[in-house]
């Protein structure tokens, strides 16, 4: 992936590596931009809380009032926040809920934050993050697996042109495409029928 970015002139930063975090590994979660700040998060699991430690050497680049810290106590992680055009989209899910919600709607009142509530362990579904079942793509796209949803807001249903994603793509974690432009995304290769999908739409 840093060499697919590259090629697009992105600078990539990488977080330090941490003695004693075991599961240092999904950058994604540990942190949000949302509009011109820094939101670091705060993770469900002990063994996953001191990551953003690793980020340090990059945040310590950016203008200290521009960097934010979910509070003690509120989880919210970076997987179930998604940021597209003045809303963001928060996941209720195995790792984020209500309050993570709540600390958005304070921090953020220029944005529509809008929850979205996803299918728990207990419905037969193992969707950890929203990530992992609806994501944007383009200027009105979005990949979208409806079963890993308890209910689709309005937000999602009429503002976007569905594409939708099977259980075995959803696996494969499918939806996990990262967009660098309204016009390209870098996507799993193994994704075919997503990624022919996607080339359709432009």
């Amino acid at each position: 992936l840093p060499i697919s970015l590259l090629r697009h002139g992105i600078a990539v930063f990488q977080p330090i590596p941490l003695d004693g975090v075991p599961d240092q590994l999904m950058t994604r979660d540990i942190g949000v931009v949302i509009d011109d700040t820094f939101v670091v998060m705060q993770m469900a699991n002990e063994s996953r809380q001191d990551e953003w430690r690793g980020l340090r050497p990059i945040l310590d680049q950016i203008e200290p009032l521009k960097i934010v810290k979910v509070p003690d106590g509120v989880v919210l992680e970076g997987g179930d926040v998604i940021v597209d055009n003045g809303r963001i989209f928060v996941g209720l899910s195995q790792r984020t809920g209500s309050d993570g919600v709540a600390f958005l709607t304070n921090r953020f009142p220029k944005f529509e934050v809008i929850p979205v509530p996803l299918k728990q362990l207990a419905d037969g579904e193992d969707i950890l993050h929203l990530d992992c079942s609806f994501l944007p793509v383009g200027s009105h796209h979005a990949l979208i697996y409806f079963d890993g949803l308890a209910e689709i807001p309005t937000a999602i249903a009429e503002q976007y042109d569905l594409i939708e994603v099977t259980k075995a793509e959803q696996q494969i974690l499918a939806t996990n495409v990262l967009s660098i432009s309204p016009t390209q995304v870098i996507s799993r290769t193994k994704s075919s029928r997503i990624n022919a999908e996607l080339r359709q739409r432009g």
